[in-house]
């Protein structure tokens, strides 16, 4: 497990390969260093089977405004990350089973100038017939790409929180993550996107695939989520599909950068139940809000239905200051704590949380991922008298109607914010010891809530799961 997340944590400080490299898969990233000067990083994953990876590859470096060139990347850390239980060994170091490995690249690429259109991009040929969604496995190049737009300055670009699985087990709910982060505070939307063969020619899926539609689910459907990243769904095995996922970034309604990920999975047919990961506090939450001032604490619990199996938890250690502490009695609980300052507000501050099983050849692996909300400090008077009513509010998380109540009539008025702390709907409270919030014009997320009357005023959140 810590394998997928040591070359993700290194990343944050095209001419075609002419080699059958059992590529199976790659991303590429980028980091302003001023300028028109940007280290630019490239991983490589790849089959254990294949030929040696080479210690410097080529990119290419395009703009409608200037001339292309190419670009030397160096070899800068390799390692298998296949998750082998500690009994077993795979070809990467002798063994007799399938494995992977990481290979990131990476120098400094100067830029000739401004442009709404700078691509890195780098292809190899080919696929090495993995794929199984697609009509060409074995002839159709990989083309991986990342974007710029620098004319509105320095840029850096989205990056992975973790390197990607690629054996998962079928016939059970999993979740996959996309999810990346931004050092600017970027607003970030992902989209699944078609596997590229070069610039400006997409791969033939084999029907009833599509970019949209990469695996086989039971109910025909597959579940992606735009705001974050996730693919959750229950693959049928045995498969090995291509998926690619796209992040763009937003700064001030344009779109300044693209990062992509194209990677082959394969689905196993393994007799294992993999963990579970709850919400905080067990509660089928993910993401919250805290105030600078306050003080955030929640456990987060792994569990199997193998229950003789041994769990283990770990975490990206992503938000500063914040601790994660594990214990073991014997399934493991997480307890985050966290009191966060002014540099954290307007973030979105990630807490990734890993938990893997010991079941043999390949560990089952589970992934969550919790989002945090800085608020500003509330401000002086927002507190309650003494004899403020109780509010319940529920459904928690609500879809259309939610739902306040408390024990007295109390006249006033109500507010609702988005998370950014914008104001988005008010009304009056005349009197009343009930009223209903309709939240069917509003889209998923976290908002807080405000009553003010001559009781004094009351803050909560609320969340909304459409």
């Amino acid at each position: 497990m810590k394998n997928l997340k040591l070359l993700f944590l290194l990343s944050l400080f095209a001419p075609t390969e002419l080699y059958s490299s059992h590529i199976v898969g790659g991303e590429m990233h980028y980091k302003s260093l001023g300028g028109m000067d940007y280290y630019v990083t490239l991983i490589l994953y790849r089959d254990c089977n294949g030929v040696i990876m080479p210690q410097t590859v080529n990119i290419d470096v395009a703009s409608a405004a200037f001339q292309h060139f190419a670009a030397p990347l160096d070899l800068l850390n390799s390692q298998e990350i296949t998750p082998v239980c500690p009994s077993m060994s795979t070809f990467c170091n002798g063994g007799q089973l399938y494995g992977y490995e990481a290979y990131m690249y990476g120098d400094t690429v100067s830029l000739t100038g401004a442009d709404s259109n700078w691509v890195f991009s780098y292809s190899s040929c080919c696929r090495g017939g993995i794929a199984g969604n697609l009509v060409n496995p074995y002839s159709d190049a990989y083309y991986i790409s990342a974007y710029l737009n620098n004319t509105l300055g320095p840029n850096n670009s989205s990056v992975f929180i973790n390197l990607s699985p690629i054996f998962l087990s079928g016939n059970t709910l999993q979740t996959i993550s996309f999810h990346a982060m931004d050092l600017d505070g970027d607003s970030l939307v992902y989209s699944l996107v078609p596997t590229m063969t070069d610039a400006a020619t997409p791969a033939a899926y084999l029907p009833p695939f599509s970019a949209s539609y990469p695996y086989q689910t039971p109910s025909g459907t597959v579940h992606f989520y735009p705001i974050s990243g996730l693919l959750i769904d229950t693959v049928i095995a045995v498969q090995t599909p291509v998926i690619c996922v796209e992040v763009e970034e937003y700064r001030n309604g344009k779109v300044i950068g693209k990062v992509r990920r194209d990677i082959d999975m394969a689905f196993l047919n393994q007799s294992n139940s993999v963990p579970t990961i709850s919400g905080m506090d067990s509660l089928p939450v993910f993401d919250t809000i805290v105030h600078v001032g306050d003080t955030l604490n929640f456990d987060v619990y792994a569990a199997d239905n193998d229950f003789l199996q041994t769990l283990l938890m770990d975490w990206d250690s992503l938000i500063p200051g914040a601790n994660f502490q594990i214990t073991y009695s014997p399934l493991p609980v997480g307890h985050f704590s966290w009191a966060p300052d002014t540099n954290a507000i307007g973030n979105i501050n990630l807490l990734p949380v890993y938990v893997t099983d010991n079941f043999c050849p390949y560990e089952g692996w589970a992934f969550k991922l919790f989002a945090i909300h800085v608020l500003p400090a509330l401000p002086v008077g927002l507190f309650l008298k003494n004899d403020y009513p109780t509010i319940r509010v529920y459904p928690i998380p609500a879809k259309n109607i939610v739902h306040f109540a408390w024990n007295e009539n109390i006249s006033g008025e109500y507010m609702v914010y988005d998370i950014s702390g914008k104001l988005v709907d008010f009304g009056a409270l005349d009197h009343t010891s009930a009223f209903n919030w309709d939240s069917r014009n509003f889209n998923s997320g976290l908002y807080l809530w405000k009553m003010e009357t001559d009781r004094g005023a009351l803050l909560g959140k609320l969340l909304l799961s459409k």
